[in-house]
């Protein structure tokens, strides 16, 4: 079995643990590793590439995973507790009943993912991506979710200790065509300057309507004629 891992960065001994493992299609060869290493044990596979696998209920827990790719592999009932995955992809991935509690997940990818049952409770999870996956009985609990990209994805369904509002991003096709050509800067720019010139034109009448009012209270009739 070749396996391209040409970004991997951790520990090359327990890289070689974990691909015999995934070569004998026996992820308890990889288990029962990580048990042996105590408790304290944090597996470093960074940069792995362990995409298309069965991965079934591996043990990834405390693991330095960052950069790592999971796309399109059977993570159901894997265990990814306190682990670093920070811009992990699993991308079409199943991740069914999961276990990412208390996970770094700052800048992962979750695409087309299934997520039902597994739980991110406590979880670290800024500028996720979550668009077009599936977020059934998913655990939030304890993670701000408010600003992450959910893009068709159905929140009925998720599981939160509090109310949130989101904030769903827009597809830039989903804007009107005017808004599709101008960055969102230029927008905000010019929504700007329209509101600085409404707020200069009513400053402007109100002082006209004061001047008026002190030209009455002198006598004075105002000058109509006056170009202004």
């Amino acid at each position: 079995m070749i396996i391209h891992q040409s970004d991997f960065s951790g520990n090359e001994r327990q890289l070689k643990v974990l691909m015999k493992a995934i070569r004998e299609k026996d992820i308890n060869t990889w288990n029962s590793f990580v048990k042996r290493s105590g408790k304290g044990f944090k597996a470093d596979l960074k940069g792995i590439n362990l995409s298309d696998f069965n991965l079934r209920e591996i043990n990834f827990s405390n693991a330095d995973l960052k950069g790592a790719d999971f796309t399109g592999s059977d993570l159901r009932r894997a265990n990814f507790s306190g682990a670093k995955l920070t811009g992990a992809c699993f991308h079409s991935a199943n991740l069914q009943n999961g276990k990412l509690n208390s996970a770094d997940l700052k800048n992962a990818i979750f695409s087309k993912t299934d997520l039902t049952d597994a739980s991110l409770a406590d979880s670290r999870i800024k500028d996720a991506d979550f668009s077009d996956s599936l977020l059934n009985n998913t655990n939030f609990s304890g993670t701000n979710i408010k600003d992450l990209d959910f893009k068709k994805v159905n929140l009925e369904n998720i599981k939160l200790d509090k109310p949130v509002k989101f904030k769903v991003k827009a597809d830039k096709k989903d804007l009107p065509d005017e808004d599709q050509i101008r960055s969102q800067w230029l927008v905000a720019q010019q929504d700007e300057e329209t509101r600085k010139l409404k707020r200069l034109e009513e400053e402007k009448r109100n002082k006209e309507q004061e001047d008026e009012k002190i030209q009455r209270k002198l006598g004075k009739k105002p000058d109509y004629w006056k170009k202004v």
